[in-house]
């Protein structure tokens, strides 16, 4: 046996059996050596791209590794479920999702397409890649009836593979009206969490979603300040452009704003030249891209707006007179 050959079995070893073109380049074998041993029958190509050597024993997540490793996708929908080991789903065809518009055909393999596959984080489960548990949570809601799928997310938090913070930063990282798999997990979560969502949880889910989308994250507990002092503490500002953000959970768990309940606080605040926007957590997970669609243009004008006064503010206790930044 070669060194190539010692090389690429040692690669197998680790991912079921299975190895790809790239892999075999990488350990050594040209392209000539590559089609003489799938020829002679040393080895056999599961998926295009994808080879197992030949005698070794083909399962299951041998299939799920070469269709990954083929189509460069993640186990994903119920084959992820399978690989945590979740009541109700046995092996079947792979499922894959690969980033949308590859047009990639696999006759074997129920391919999905994601447009933002290539920014949800990734992980390996027992070294297939795949995505995090919260993840599953969505996906998994468009391919099975709502009980399976309630009693699987249960699982996953039981289990603590999950949390329900989670659930909440995956609806509102992902989560769009429409999309498939959107309205299981909203459903569940608005049932599951019900009185339990907390300030601090309602603002990091907030916070979160802005990195997903690319936006700039404002600064959280912003104390304001005008000519004649104290106005109002923030739970986010966009400093520069004097927006200023609060999360109202009042819907479930009685929270008061201070500034709702004195509207001349408010009054205050807009008469220093800020705008207030302020969301609900039901608004936040039923409509997160307008949400944070809202924010951005806020911020936006905000930053295009003449004659801006400059905004005295605290910020983690400290006094802080913002001066914009030098063009």
């Amino acid at each position: 046996m070669s060194n190539a050959d010692q090389a690429i079995a040692r690669v197998a070893a680790r991912q079921h059996g299975a190895f790809s073109r790239r892999q075999s380049d990488e350990a050594g074998f040209t392209r000539s050596a590559r089609q003489h041993r799938v020829r002679s029958g040393r080895w056999i190509e599961l998926e295009p791209g994808a080879y197992v050597i030949a005698g070794t024993p083909i399962t299951w997540r041998t299939h799920l590794m070469a269709g990954c490793l083929s189509c460069d996708g993640v186990a994903s929908h119920r084959s992820h479920a399978r690989l945590y080991g979740l009541d109700g789903f046995r092996p079947r065809r792979p499922e894959i999702t690969i980033e949308r518009g590859r047009a990639l055909v696999r006759p074997g393999i129920d391919l999905h397409e994601s447009k933002d596959v290539h920014r949800a984080p990734k992980v390996a489960v027992d070294r297939i890649p795949t995505m995090t548990p919260a993840r599953l949570a969505i996906d998994l809601g468009s391919v099975v009836r709502y009980p399976l799928f309630a009693r699987a997310v249960d699982e996953l938090l039981v289990r603590r593979l999950v949390t329900y913070s989670d659930l909440l930063d995956v609806l509102v990282a992902y989560a769009k009206r429409g999309r498939n798999g959107s309205a299981a997990l909203r459903a569940f979560v608005t049932e599951g969490i019900g009185t339990a969502v907390t300030d601090s949880m309602l603002e990091q889910t907030f916070l979160r979603g802005f990195a997903p989308r690319g936006l700039e994250e404002p600064i959280p507990q912003v104390e304001i300040h005008d000519a004649d002092g104290f106005i109002a503490r923030v739970d986010f500002a966009f400093v520069q452009a004097m927006v200023a953000m609060e999360l109202d959970g009042r819907h479930h768990h009685g929270r008061s704003q201070a500034f709702e309940i004195d509207p001349a606080k408010r009054n205050r605040l807009t008469t220093a030249g800020w705008s207030v926007l302020v969301y609900t957590w039901r608004r936040l997970i039923d409509r997160p891209d307008g949400v944070y669609a809202e924010v951005e243009r806020a911020r936006r004008a905000g930053l295009a707006s003449p004659n801006r006064a400059v905004p005295i503010i605290r910020v983690a206790g400290r006094p802080h007179l913002w001066t914009p930044p030098a063009a």
